[in-house]
Parts: structure tokens; C-alpha cells; sequence
């Protein structure tokens, strides 16, 4: 469609940021990163200079006074997501913000409010859920094309020993389990289009960071069950096979799409070793950071909701509190 593009503003020069999500906007028709900030404003100028940002600010409240800016990117440390959320809302501004979009259900709802009376969108940064691979995931499932599905797996683990980095500091809300297992719990839901009805985790916890190092996770759904483990002192791994009555698919990248080759998944069909089929399903290159930024500007200017509900958000929250609680209880719990 076109459109005028929406004008977004950034607050931070996080590195997911500068790195993964404005260079593929530079050439999107339906944005334009039009300012910068950081509380160093050296380094909102280095990065506005890098990408071709006519604004650099030193105050992530400057962005928010910007009248040219329409709706604002937050690549945050994760306890500041619903801070400044709320504050861009209140500013007029619409909202895409990095995972997980709070760390508790009810920061979820204090956004849901805060979008409601601002008339704003607010929206979780699960640029994954925005990939046509996986929405072909989804419609076979859907389609039955692997019978029933009622068995997921997913392991995702890279390693990160920088007692600096926000995902190894406890106090503000770092570990494992938010930065990557946020995502395992977001795909098994996504997937089997439900809710957990209970979940259990066992955690590694680092001993002189405090965070988990690594989970293991069950999550029982009415009619199927999501097992997964995320680790942040593994060997860089990723996959997840999703097991039906008939057949399987798999992903060896489920997170981590490369943008400059074809991806693709595995469809096994047959219930029996010699009746096994192998298809593999394509997805011609993109980059799933611009696919996101482009539906939630096409929900911006009116065309559809964004494509990653607050509800969705909600129930992501409860699923990950649960699994917290269930470290300490030693038990099942219920989200």
C-alpha cells in the first residue's frame, strides 16, 4: 500500500538497535527514522551521523516533545519498558517496544490503559511473529498437515559472559528466561493458539550474576504440551521441531532468520518410518525487523490492528511469572 511514512523517533542506541533494527528501515517506503536519543549525546550524534538520522537528541524526553515524531522505537533495559511506554503514550506517541514488553502482567495492563487513553498503539517487539515462515508454520498446522499437533520442542542458547551486559544484571530484569525464553513461550502459544494451562521450570542460576544461565521448561496446554530450554552460557544453538499425529516441521533458525537467503522449514508427513515424506517450505529473503516496523506503521496510519496484540502480550507475562514462581515452589503453577 502507500502511504506517507511514519516518522519514529528512537530512545537509546542500544545495539540491537544501531545493529539489527534501523539499518534494514533505511529502505523501507513506509518509515523513516526521523530522531535519535541518548542520555550521551555523543553518542546519539555518532549514531544519527551512521544512519542518516537528521535529529540527534541528548534526552529520551526531547524525542518525545518532537512534534515530527509520530510513534517511538524503545530498545530499553527491560525494567524501563513500561516507564517510558507510558510516558510516550502520554506524549501522543504510538509505541513499538523490545521483549518482553513488561516483566509482570500487570505492567502489561498499566500499557493497555495507558494505549486506551492516549489513543495510541503499544506493541510487543516480537519481530519473529511477523515472518511469512512462520505464519506458514501456523497455517499447516491450522491445515493439519502434520495431523494433530501436540508436541513442540525448542532449544535457543548463545553465550554471554559480560557482567556488563543489561541480560546479565538481575536488577533490571535480566537472565535467560526473559531475553530468549520469552520467545519459546511466545512461539508454543503462538503455534498451538492457546494458553498454558500449567507450567514448571528448573534454572541454573550464575552464581555471581544472580540471573538464569539456563531454564528448562514444560508447559502443559489443554490439548498439547511445549517443552524448551533457553541458555546464556551454552554454545549458540537454535531449533524447534513441532510434532503432530502425522508428521512434524522443523526450523533450525526459529529466531534469528537470516535476511539475505531464502529460510525454510522442514515438513515431515507420515505417521511411519517407510511412509515419511520430506517437503521442505520456502520464504523468499526479508528482513522480519522491517516486516515488523511496516505493519505496525500500516496499523499507524489506519490499515489494521498491529500484529502483536496487548492480550497476546498479557498472556506471555503471566506464562513467564509462572515459571519464576515455579522455580521457588518446586511445583507446577498456573499462569
Amino acid at each position: 500500500m502507500s502511504f506517507d511514512p511514519v516518522r519514529w523517533g528512537v530512545l537509546g542506541v542500544a545495539k540491537i538497535a544501531n545493529e539489527k533494527v534501523i539499518p534494514p528501515l533505511k529502505s523501507s517506503p513506509l518509515v523513516t527514522v526521523a530522531a535519535i536519543a541518548s542520555r550521551d549525546r555523543a553518542r546519539a550524534e555518532a549514531a544519527a551521523r551512521a544512519h542518516g538520522i537528521p535529529r540527534a537528541y541528548d534526552s529520551y524526553e526531547a524525542v518525545l516533545a518532537d512534534d515530527a515524531v509520530e510513534a517511538v522505537y524503545i530498545p530499553l533495559p527491560n525494567h524501563l519498558h513500561v516507564e517510558w511506554a507510558v510516558k510516550a503514550a502520554e506524549a501522543g506517541k504510538h509505541v513499538l517496544c523490545e521483549k518482553p514488553l513488561a516483566l509482570t502482567a500487570d505492567g502489561v495492563a498499566t500499557l493497555a490503559k495507558a494505549a486506551a487513553e492516549n489513543g495510541v498503539h503499544i506493541m510487543e517487539g516480537f519481530m519473529v511473529l511477523s515472518h511469512p515462515l512462520w505464519q506458514k508454520a501456523r497455517e499447516m498446522i491450522r491445515a493439519d498437515r502434520i495431523g494433530t499437533a501436540q508436541a513442540l520442542h525448542m532449544s535457543f542458547a548463545s553465550p554471554n559472559y559480560d557482567p556488563a551486559n543489561i541480560r546479565n544484571r538481575a536488577e533490571v530484569g535480566g537472565g535467560s528466561l526473559t531475553d530468549k525464553g520469552c520467545y519459546t513461550v511466545a512461539l508454543a502459544r503462538y503455534l498451538f493458539d492457546a494458553e498454558p494451562d500449567r507450567v514448571i521450570a528448573a534454572m541454573d542460576i550464575d552464581p555471581n550474576f544472580q540471573v538464569d544461565r539456563l531454564t528448562t521448561a514444560l508447559m502443559a496446554f489443554p490439548k498439547a504440551q511445549a517443552s524448551f530450554n533457553c541458555a546464556s552460557q551454552l554454545g549458540a544453538y537454535q531449533h524447534l521441531v513441532i510434532m503432530g499425529t502425522r508428521g512434524r516441521i522443523e526450523m533450525e533458525i526459529p529466531v534469528n532468520l537470516p535476511d539475505d537467503v531464502p529460510t525454510r522449514l522442514r515438513l515431515v508427513t507420515g505417521a511411519l518410518p517407510a511412509e515419511l515424506v520430506t517437503e521442505f517450505v520456502e520464504s523468499v529473503p526479508c528482513n522480519q525487523y522491517r516486516l515488523m516496523f511496516e505493519q505496525f506503521s500500516q496499523a499507524v496510519r489506519g490499515d489494521g490492528a498491529p500484529s502483536v496484540s496487548l492480550d497476546f502480550s498479557a498472556g506471555n507475562a503471566r506464562a513467564i511469572e509462572a515459571l519464576f514462581r515455579s522455580q521457588d515452589s518446586g511445583h507446577w503453577e498456573k499462569p
